[in-house]
């Protein structure tokens, strides 16, 4: 098995299967990243929290054969994590700066601690600002068609 991936496993408290993944010939990425929730059932891997934590480790799109990663422990940060590599998203979501927790692009807030989506407020006050800014446009442009001022 490439070192990389036990050293994942070990990483993120979920080296009890590596032995499992030997045993079933599962020794490289590209394997691991093609299983499902279903297929770690079958292999005996009976905690959803550990399956889950597969998932998101193996997915194709996160994950790089020369690096190992490390997921977010209760209360911290992605971004608070010293010298480990942060979550990637799936497609369509988005991980919170504040819990790690992965949530839908079109969410105004993080579902798990409620943090609001900064793209979202940047957009909002955008918005808010252009709109506040052609108001005072149209305000200037009318005072001087009229000659008021």
């Amino acid at each position: 098995m490439e070192q990389n991936i036990i050293k994942t496993l070990n990483e993120n408290e979920l080296g009890q299967y590596v032995s499992i993944f030997e045993e079933n010939k599962l020794n490289s990425l590209d394997l691991l990243s093609d299983l499902t929730e279903d297929d770690y059932i079958k292999l005996g891997i009976s905690l959803m929290g550990d399956r889950k934590k597969l998932l998101k480790i193996f997915n194709k799109n996160d994950f790089s054969e020369n690096t190992s990663r490390v997921l977010p422990k209760n209360g911290q940060s992605v971004y608070e994590q010293n010298n480990q590599i942060p979550i990637v998203a799936r497609k369509g979501m988005r991980i919170c700066k504040r819990c790690g927790n992965e949530y839908s692009i079109g969410s105004k807030k993080c579902t798990k601690c409620g943090d609001p989506n900064p793209i979202q407020s940047g957009l909002r006050l955008a918005i808010g600002l252009g709109t506040v800014l052609i108001m005072v446009l149209l305000v200037y442009t009318c005072t001087l068609i009229l000659g008021i001022g």
